[in-house]
């Protein structure tokens, strides 16, 4: 039998939404920005966890695709959490509108610029942030890329059939 599942071929497996939004719980952040929205099914767990955890939050995703944008928004509406979520129709990197310090991010964007996108956000991580970076197998690039960030963060690398990588500023 199949020991991992996933929504469509380009979502994240269902155990790691799961994990995500097990994770969110217990970290509690209040800033919470992810990149690479896709059709949402990662903004959901994480939006629906900082809902339980019952404190104040901002989430912000960035989405590139009007196409993924439209269908995000439907699949937040229809789990009543669309005015929990801001969507931005625009790069993770161009100059995001990001006023406070980001508790989590979770890296889902295009696999040849997460790194890039760590080293864009790293001046607006809280000294608490933790980030979670999907596609990290070895068939992805990113794999790759991580020892350039080995030195600067504790890092924890899971390995699920995409591969996720759970860093934190040391």
């Amino acid at each position: 039998p199949d020991l991992w599942q996933a929504y469509s071929e380009n979502s994240a497996e269902v155990e790691t939404l799961e994990f995500l939004f097990s994770f969110v719980k217990l970290i509690k952040p209040r800033v919470v920005v992810e990149t690479g929205t896709f059709v949402g099914h990662s903004t959901i767990y994480i939006a629906q966890a900082l809902v339980d955890n019952g404190i104040p939050f901002v989430f912000t995703s960035f989405e590139i695709k009007d196409a993924y944008i439209e269908i995000a928004k439907k699949n937040l509406a229809s789990v009543s959490l669309a005015d929990q979520v801001r969507i931005s129709r625009q790069s993770s990197m161009a100059e995001p509108y990001i006023s406070d310090d980001i508790d989590f991010l979770f890296l889902d964007s295009d696999t040849s610029i997460r790194i890039a996108e760590l080293r864009f956000f790293e001046a607006k991580l809280s000294g608490k942030a933790v980030v979670c970076i999907h596609d990290t197998d070895e068939r992805h690039k990113v794999r790759k890329n991580l020892t350039t960030i080995m030195k600067d963060y504790n890092v924890i690398d899971l390995k699920t059939p995409r591969g996720i990588v759970i860093v934190q500023k040391k």
